[in-house]
C-alpha cells in the first residue's frame, strides 16, 4: 500500500515543536502560524490503493508515518476514521496508527458501472480540531467470467437469404474492468458461417454472424453453433452461448383475394353484429407465410367506427347504427398480410339502402293568431313545410287535416304548404278551432308526425238581437204602486263583446199617447208609472226595442202585453138569486174503489180509500222494484134516488229509495279464494289489470255506482277509474314490489245515505307467465295417465262397496220384517175409523197424480209423515178459494167463520153468489234472469290438429338464429270474458332450453341458434290455459325436425307417429267400473220393482173407510174442498207395528182434539200427539168419537 503526504503537513509539526521552545511574546504569531497551516491541511488528501476481495482486517496503510506524528498522538487526540456513506468500511488502530478494512470488498458490487472504484474516508483530531481526508482505490481482480443474456441464441433466416448477409448476435457480459474484461468472440467450425468483430463507440466490442454459403432448408433445417466470448484476465476466462439457426421457408407467394371490390347492400337499420361481407385472401405457402391476417387501411375514422374487421376471418360485421341520411355509401381498403409481411388489397364498398325511419318534420312558417268571421273562403291562415329526411318514396310526403274543419291545404313550391279556408265562417257556432295537421311520408311501413295550429275567429257583428219571447204578457193587479216592477224583457246576442251588448227601449207608435210603462235600458225591468184601474183599462201593449253595441248596430222588437187584473174593489150587484140544485141526502157523496171490469186488472189491495172524506191511504209498504206505479180508479157516487157517480183514476208513483246495496258481479265474492290476477314485471303506468263489474237494483242517482280503492298493500301502485271500476297500473311495476298484492275495492252508490260493498281480488307481479304454479292436474309435467287409472280404481272399489252394503241392508231388512210379521197384521174395519178421514179423503182435498199409502200401526208414538206446507183437513172455503198472489200478501184469519157466512144447507161452504162475491187481490212481476259466464269449457285447439292422426312436424333448417318463427299454436274458447282469455306455456319438451313460446300471441320460437348438438327430432307440448277460475287447459302436441337441408327430409307416417301411450290396465279399469255400476242399477231397479209389485198385490187386502163412519166435520171440510183434489190418500192400519213408516210433511192426526188441532204451526218436535183414544166427552153423544157440527165450526184453525 502506498501513502503521501503534502510538505504542509510536515511543516505544522515542526511549527508546533518551535513554539513549545519559544517564549511567550511569541505565541500569537505562532498561533497565527498555525491557524494557516491548519487549513492547508485541512486541503491535504491521503491517497491509497487496494485489491478487491482482500481479507476481512487486510492492511490499507499506515497513517501516522504518513502524517509524521507520534502513534500515541492518535488516542491523545481521539482520531477517528468515518468512510462517506451508510456503512463503515475502514478501522483505525490509534495504538499503532494502521487503517484497515472492516470486510472483504467487491469492486463489481461497489461500483458496478464505473472503470475506476474509488472509496472516501476522513480522520478526525481533536486537542486541535484537525480533518484530513483520504481516498483508497479499489484495483479490479479477474473474477468473473463473461455471461451471455441467453444461453440459447435462436435465429430465423430464410433460405433465400444472399451470401454475406450479416446477423448480429447478442454480447456477452463481463463485469470485470480493464483487461480483465471482455476481449475476444470465437465460433465453432461450420461450413456456413463466420464471425466477425466489431468495437463500438463506446469501446464495447460485439460480434456479427456472416452468412458465407446460402443455406438449404431442404437440406439441412437447422444449424447449432456454439459462440465463446474470451476475457485478458491472466489466466483467462470464459463464457459460452448456443446458437440455433432454423432455415425458413422463403415466402414466395403474396396473399390474393377473390375479388379486388366487394360490393355490399345494407339497410340503415342493420343491427349491430350483423354481418356486411367476409373477405377472403388465399395464400398457398405453408406455415407463417400461408396465414393471413385482415387490417383496415387507407379507410376513414368514420368507417372505422361503423364496421369492424375480424382479423383472422376476414368478417365485416356492422359496429355502429348505420344512418342512411348522413353518408349513403363506405368506402374501405383491407389489406391481408402473410406471416413473411407480404400484403395485399382490396377495396370494400358498402352503400347503405334507406329505410324509413324518420317521421316528416312539419316546421311552420307563419300563422295569423286570428280571422274574422266574415273572411272570404281561400283566405291563407298559416304558411309551413314539411321535410322528410329520407330518400325516395320514404321522403314523399303528403299532407291532411283530421276531422271535416273548413280549412283545406294547398301545396305551394319546395314542400310549402298554405293552410287555407274553404268555407265562410261562423264565430258563433265555432269560435275557436285547433287544426291537427298530419304529415305522411309514402314508406313501406308509413310514418306520419302532427302538428296542431290554433286559430282564434274574431266576432263580427252579424247577428241581430232576439228577443226570447215574441209577445210577453205581464199580469198586474189594479190600482198598484208608483214604479212597480212587473216583470222584464229579456234578449240575446250571439255576438261576442261590444256586439253583444244590449240596450232596450220602447218604440213610440205615431198616433198614440205614450203608455204609462217603462222598460229599462240595460237590463230590460218592466214598471208601471201610475196606478191601473181595470175597469178602465183592461190591457194594453207597447212595442219594445233591443239593439246591439255593433257598427252599425242592429235591432230587433217584441210585443209587450199588460193585462191588468181585476180587485175587490167594487161592492156586488144582487140581480136574481139562484137556487142550488141538489141539497140534503142528494148532495151527500161516498168515496169508493170502482169494481174492475171484467176484462182489466183488479184494483191492488194495497189502496184504501175513505168513504167520507175521499182521502186515499197505502195499506202496505211497497217496493219500488216490484211495483214503480200503481192506478185505482174511484168513483165519487151521491145519496140520491137513483144515485149518480162519477170516476176518477187515481195513479200512484212508487218514489225509489236506496235501500239496495251494490252487488259485485265481477270477481266473485263468493267462499273461494279471491281471483288473482297476473301482472308482468315489464307493464308501464296505465297497464289494465282487471275491472270490477256491479250492479244496483235500485234506480237514478240510487244506482249510479262509483270505485274506490279501499285498502291494497301498495297504495301507489294501482289506482282504480271512479266510474269505470278499471284497475289499472298507476306506475310502472319495480323489484321492490312485493310478488303477491292484495286489493279491496269499495263500491259506492249515490243514495242518501249511500250503501258500499267490497270487492276483494289479489294481483301477482310475474316476471314471465310461464313462470306460474297453479294446483291444476294441467301443469303437472307427469303423465297423466298415472292419475286416470288411480281414480278408475277408487271408483271401481267404491261402486263394489256400495252394491255390496245395499245387498246386505235388503236381506238384512227382509230376516227381520219376516220375524216381526209371524203374528199377522190386522186391518181395521170402517167402523173404527173416525168419519173425518174419510169424507176428507172422499172430497178429494190433494191432487190426484201424488197417492199416499198410510200404514198406522197401534202403539206408534210420533207419526213420521211430513206435509210440505202446513195444511188442516177441514179449511174454511172462504180461505181455501182466496189463491192468487204471493205468500207474503195473503194473510189468513186465525178465528174460526161463522155459520152465516156459510150456506145454510150446507155448513161449512159458500153459495155460489158469496163466492163470486169475493175479492182477489194479485200483481205480478218481472223477473229477469242474467245468466253468468261459468269457466266451462276448456280451451279448443284448432292448430296443430290433435286427432288420432300422428302429430305435425315443423321443418326448422340448422341455420336458423335465435327468434325464428316455427309455427304458431291457434286455439279458441267458447266462454266469455276473462274466461276466454288464452295464454301458451311449453309444458314439456326434447330441449326445453332452445324453444320459446308467446304466452299471448301461442308463438313457437327458437330461444337460442341451433348447433349440431341438438337432436334432430324435437317433441314439444304446449299448454294452453284460460283465464277463469279454476282455470282449464288443453295441450297441444308437435314435433320439429332440425334439417341442414329440406331436400333431404324424408316424411313415412311411420317416422312422425307418436307411439301409441295408452295402457290395456286402463281400459280393463273402465270395462270393470262399467261392468259394476250396471250390476248396482238392475239391483236397486229390481228391488222397487218388487216393492210396487207387492203394494198392488196387497190392495185387495186394504179397506177404504166410507165418509158415513168418519167425524162429520172431516167430511164437511173434505166436500168443501179446501184442499187440492189430485191428493189421495189410502190408509193401512196394522197391529204390532213399532214404528210407521210414512211420513208427514208435517204433524197430522186424524181424530185431533180440537184444542190440539187448533194450535197448528211448529215442526214435528214441538208437536206431541196422544197415543190414546179421543174422550167420549169431546165427541157428539149420538155417535161417539166424532165431533158435532158446533164443536167443529168452533175450531179456529192457524
Amino acid at each position: 500500500m502506498l501513502g503521501s503526504r503534502g510538505d504542509g503537513g510536515w511543516l505544522f509539526w515542526r511549527v508546533v515543536a518551535w513554539g513549545r521552545r519559544s517564549g511567550g511574546s511569541k505565541r500569537q504569531v505562532i498561533f497565527f502560524i498555525l491557524c494557516v497551516f491548519l487549513c492547508r491541511s485541512a486541503a491535504e488528501t491521503l491517497r491509497y490503493s487496494l485489491a478487491e476481495e482482500m481479507e476481512r482486517d487486510s492492511f490499507v496503510a499506515n497513517i501516522t508515518n504518513d502524517l509524521g506524528i507520534a502513534p500515541s498522538q492518535l488516542a491523545a487526540r481521539k482520531a477517528r476514521v468515518v468512510s462517506e456513506g451508510n456503512e463503515q468500511l475502514f478501522r483505525l488502530n490509534r495504538n499503532t496508527g494502521v487503517l484497515t478494512v472492516k470486510e472483504s470488498l467487491d469492486r463489481e458490487e461497489i461500483c458496478p458501472q464505473s472503470d475506476t472504484c474509488t472509496l472516501f474516508f476522513k480522520i478526525f483530531f481533536e486537542n486541535p480540531l484537525q480533518l484530513i481526508r483520504g481516498e483508497v482505490e479499489i484495483r479490479d481482480v479477474n473474477d468473473n467470467s463473461p455471461v451471455f443474456p441467453e444461453k440459447e441464441m435462436v435465429l430465423e433466416i430464410l433460405e433465400t437469404t444472399p451470401p454475406g448477409s450479416r446477423f448480429p448476435l447478442e454480447s456477452a457480459q463481463d463485469k470485470d474492468v480493464g483487461s480483465n474484461g471482455l476481449q475476444n468472440y470465437s465460433l465453432g467450425s461450420n461450413p456456413h458461417f463466420s464471425l466477425a468483430l466489431g468495437t463500438g463507440k463506446d469501446g464495447v466490442k460485439h460480434a456479427e454472424l456472416v452468412l458465407e454459403r446460402q443455406l438449404d432448408r431442404e437440406e439441412q433445417r437447422e444449424l447449432n453453433l456454439l459462440l465463446t466470448a474470451t476475457d485478458g484476465g491472466s489466466p483467462p476466462r470464459s463464457g459460452t452461448a448456443q446458437i440455433r439457426i432454423v432455415v425458413l421457408d422463403a415466402n414466395d407467394n403474396i396473399p390474393l383475394f377473390s375479388r379486388e371490390v366487394y360490393e355490399v347492400h345494407l339497410a340503415e337499420n342493420s343491427p349491430p353484429g350483423q354481418l356486411a361481407v367476409r373477405v377472403t385472401a388465399a395464400d398457398p405457402d405453408e406455415g407463417s407465410y400461408g396465414k393471413v391476417r385482415y387490417a383496415f387501411t387507407q379507410t376513414l375514422e368514420r368507417a372505422r367506427q361503423l364496421f369492424e374487421l375480424n382479423p383472422a376471418t376476414g368478417e365485416i360485421r356492422v359496429a355502429g347504427n348505420l344512418d342512411f341520411e348522413e353518408a349513403e355509401n363506405h368506402k374501405m381498403v383491407v389489406r391481408a398480410t402473410d406471416g413473411g409481411g407480404l400484403s395485399a388489397h382490396c377495396k370494400v364498398q358498402v352503400e347503405v339502402l334507406d329505410v324509413n325511419d324518420n317521421a316528416p318534420e312539419i316546421a311552420l312558417t307563419s300563422l295569423s293568431a286570428s280571422i274574422p268571421e266574415d273572411a272570404p273562403p281561400r283566405t291563407v291562415v298559416a304558411l309551413f313545410s314539411v321535410r322528410d329526411r329520407d330518400s325516395g318514396d320514404n321522403g314523399r310526403t303528403e299532407c291532411a287535416i283530421d276531422g271535416d274543419l273548413p280549412f283545406s291545404l294547398t301545396p305551394t313550391f319546395d314542400n310549402y304548404y298554405e293552410l287555407r279556408t274553404n268555407a265562410a265562417l261562423d264565430r258563433e257556432r265555432t269560435a275557436e278551432y285547433n287544426i291537427t295537421i298530419t304529415a305522411t311520408d309514402w314508406g313501406m311501413m308509413r310514418l306520419s308526425s302532427q302538428e296542431s295550429i290554433f286559430v282564434q275567429i274574431s266576432d263580427v257583428n252579424d247577428n241581430p238581437p232576439e228577443f226570447t219571447q215574441e209577445v210577453y204578457t205581464m199580469l198586474v193587479t189594479e190600482n198598484n204602486s208608483p214604479m212597480l216592477r212587473i216583470g222584464s224583457v229579456n234578449a240575446t246576442d250571439a255576438d261576442a263583446g261590444k256586439n253583444a251588448r244590449i240596450s232596450y227601449a220602447l218604440l213610440r207608435q205615431e198616433g198614440k199617447e205614450q203608455p204609462d210603462v217603462s222598460v229599462n235600458s240595460e237590463n230590460g225591468d218592466v214598471y208601471i208609472l201610475r196606478p191601473l184601474d181595470y175597469e178602465e183599462v183592461r190591457f194594453f201593449e207597447v212595442a219594445v226595442g233591443a239593439a246591439d253595441g255593433g257598427s252599425p248596430p242592429l235591432s230587433a222588437q217584441a210585443v209587450l202585453r199588460v193585462v191588468v187584473r181585476d180587485e175587490n174593489d167594487n161592492t156586488p150587484v144582487v140581480l136574481h138569486p139562484l137556487p142550488d140544485a141538489d141539497v140534503g141526502p142528494n148532495a151527500k157523496v161516498t168515496y169508493s174503489l170502482a169494481p174492475a171490469h171484467p176484462a182489466e186488472q183488479a184494483p191492488c189491495s194495497c189502496i184504501s180509500v175513505n168513504s167520507e172524506n175521499g182521502h186515499v191511504f197505502v195499506l202496505r209498504p211497497l217496493d219500488y222494484e216490484r211495483v214503480r206505479q200503481i192506478e185505482v180508479s174511484v168513483s165519487a157516487s151521491d145519496a140520491g134516488t137513483p144515485p149518480l157517480s162519477a170516476n176518477v183514476t187515481v195513479r200512484l208513483l212508487v218514489v225509489d229509495e236506496n235501500d239496495n246495496a251494490p252487488l259485485v258481479l265481477y270477481p266473485a265474492q263468493d267462499s273461494s279464494p279471491a281471483s288473482s290476477e297476473l301482472v308482468p314485471m315489464s307493464a308501464e303506468a296505465g297497464y289494465l289489470i282487471t275491472k270490477v263489474v256491479a250492479v244496483d237494483a235500485d234506480s237514478g242517482q240510487n244506482s249510479w255506482l262509483s270505485y274506490h280503492l279501499l285498502r291494497a298493500t301498495d297504495p301507489g301502485l294501482f289506482a282504480v277509474g271512479a266510474q269505470s271500476g278499471e284497475v289499472w297500473l298507476r306506475r310502472p311495476v319495480t323489484d321492490r314490489d312485493a310478488m303477491k298484492q292484495k286489493l279491496v275495492i269499495l263500491v259506492r252508490d249515490n243514495g242518501r245515505p249511500p250503501l258500499s260493498a267490497t270487492a276483494a281480488l289479489s294481483a301477482l307481479l310475474l316476471k314471465d307467465f310461464s313462470d306460474v304454479r297453479l294446483p291444476h292436474s294441467s301443469l303437472a309435467t307427469e303423465d297423466e295417465g298415472g292419475s286416470l287409472t288411480t281414480y278408475l280404481i277408487i271408483s271401481l272399489v267404491f261402486v263394489s262397496l256400495l252394491f255390496l252394503v245395499s245387498i246386505s241392508a235388503f236381506v238384512t231388512r227382509k230376516v227381520c220384517k219376516r220375524k216381526e210379521l209371524k203374528g199377522e197384521h190386522v186391518l181395521y174395519g170402517t167402523g173404527h175409523l173416525q168419519s173425518g178421514l174419510a169424507d176428507a179423503a172422499a172430497a178429494g182435498t190433494l191432487p190426484h197424480p201424488y197417492c199416499y199409502e198410510i200404514s198406522l200401526t197401534t202403539g206408534s208414538g210420533n207419526s213420521e209423515f211430513k206435509f210440505l206446507k202446513p195444511m188442516v183437513p177441514s179449511l174454511p172455503p172462504q180461505l181455501s178459494a182466496m189463491g192468487g198472489g204471493t205468500d207474503d200478501d195473503l194473510h189468513f184469519p186465525h178465528g174460526p167463520v161463522a155459520v152465516e157466512d156459510t150456506a145454510p144447507e150446507n155448513p161449512g161452504t159458500l153459495t155460489a153468489e158469496q163466492f163470486h162475491s169475493l175479492s182477489f187481490n194479485y200483481a205480478n212481476v218481472t223477473v229477469r234472469l242474467v245468466v253468468m259466464d261459468e269457466n266451462d269449457n276448456a280451451p279448443l285447439v284448432l292448430y296443430p290438429a290433435q286427432d288420432s292422426s300422428p302429430a305435425s312436424s315443423e321443418l326448422v333448417p340448422m341455420s336458423a338464429e335465435a327468434g325464428y318463427l316455427i309455427t304458431k299454436v291457434v286455439a279458441v274458447d267458447a266462454d266469455s270474458g276473462q274466461n276466454s282469455w288464452l295464454s301458451y306455456h311449453l309444458l314439456r319438451a326434447t330441449d326445453p332450453g332452445l324453444f320459446a313460446v308467446g304466452a299471448q300471441s301461442g308463438e313457437v320460437r327458437l330461444r337460442r341458434p341451433v348447433t349440431d348438438r341438438d337432436t334432430m327430432k324435437q317433441k314439444l307440448v304446449i299448454l294452453v290455459r284460460d283465464n277463469g277460475r279454476p282455470p282449464l287447459s288443453a295441450t297441444a302436441a308437435l314435433s320439429a325436425l332440425l334439417l341442414k337441408d329440406f331436400s333431404d327430409v324424408r316424411l313415412p307416417h311411420s317416422s312422425l307417429a307418436t307411439e301409441d301411450e295408452g295402457g290395456s290396465l286402463t281400459t280393463y279399469l273402465i270395462i270393470s267400473l262399467v261392468f259394476v255400476s250396471l250390476l248396482f242399477l238392475v239391483s236397486i231397479s229390481a228391488f222397487v220393482t218388487r216393492k210396487v209389485c207387492k203394494r198392488k198385490e196387497l190392495k185387495g187386502e186394504h179397506v177404504l173407510y166410507g165418509t158415513g163412519h168418519l167425524q162429520s166435520g172431516l167430511a164437511d171440510a173434505a166436500a168443501a174442498g179446501t184442499l187440492p183434489h189430485p191428493y189421495c190418500y189410502e190408509i193401512s192400519l196394522t197391529t204390532g207395528s213399532g214404528n210407521s213408516e210414512f211420513k208427514f210433511l208435517k204433524p197430522m192426526v186424524p181424530s185431533l182434539p180440537p184444542q190440539l188441532s187448533a194450535m197448528g204451526g211448529g215442526t214435528d218436535d214441538d208437536v206431541h200427539f196422544p197415543h190414546g183414544p179421543v174422550a167420549v166427552a169431546d165427541t157428539a153423544p149420538e155417535n161417539p168419537g166424532t165431533l158435532s157440527a158446533e164443536q167443529f165450526h168452533s175450531l179456529s184453525f192457524n
